[in-house]
């Protein structure tokens, strides 16, 4: 089964750039065959071929993609960290005085509140480098 999911994921990652890796000779109908009469090996610039690189993302730095990533685990995180909290609260309640059960649902709550601090402050560390960068240059 892990097998079948890797050899998905490597496609679904590799094919896009195996497709679109063509160049300017490719799209106008190939180069020309070099076994006929006449023909001389040139350069690729006497070919006309021409390679270029395109950006697929919608930023223009790699700050922003970082924050662009950083806000979507903020909006995957946030509802896990508020189900952690509730399940400490459960765990308070069903805890009924007993010291050691009361012991762990404190310490769930206190790791879950650490969690949701973390991506919270790791979205604002990245904003304040973002902005320290940017005032530099």
């Amino acid at each position: 089964m892990k097998s079948i999911i890797a050899i998905a994921v490597c496609t679904l990652v590799w094919l896009p750039v195996l497709v679109f890796a063509q160049t300017e000779g490719d799209r106008k109908g190939g180069t020309p065959n070099p076994t006929e009469e006449g023909t001389r090996q040139g350069t690729a610039s006497e070919k006309g071929l021409s390679y270029s690189l395109e950006n697929p993302l919608a930023f223009d730095s790699i700050q922003d993609f970082i924050i662009a990533v950083l806000n979507v685990i903020i909006v995957l995180a946030t509802p896990i960290v508020v189900i952690f909290i509730i399940l400490a609260g459960f765990k308070y309640v069903t805890a009924r005085g007993n010291a050691t059960d009361v012991q762990e649902a404190t310490r769930a709550l206190t790791y879950a509140i650490i969690g949701g601090v973390l991506i919270i402050g790791a979205v604002a560390i990245a904003e304040i480098i973002k902005n320290l960068v940017t005032s530099f240059s």
